[in-house]
């Protein structure tokens, strides 16, 4: 991503508009940055749901074979 952005704003300097391009890829790379950030969050969530889920399934089936003895 860094070497596209760059580039671009190499471009963009010989024309005399670099400042709004570098703020405006600047922006584009937090929003990136976010979007992985809030991904990797919701992967961390999904898993711990996931172990708690497996947990409570195996909590109850174990109950259910206790009373069945």
């Amino acid at each position: 991503m860094g070497d596209k952005n760059n580039e671009a704003i190499g471009l963009y300097e010989k024309f005399g508009q670099s400042l709004p391009l570098k703020r405006k890829l600047h922006n584009n790379d937090q929003g990136e940055q976010k979007i992985n950030n809030e991904n990797k969050r919701i992967q961390a969530q999904k898993k711990h749901t996931q172990k708690t889920n497996k947990i409570e399934y195996q909590q109850m089936n174990q109950q259910a074979q206790e009373k069945q003895k």
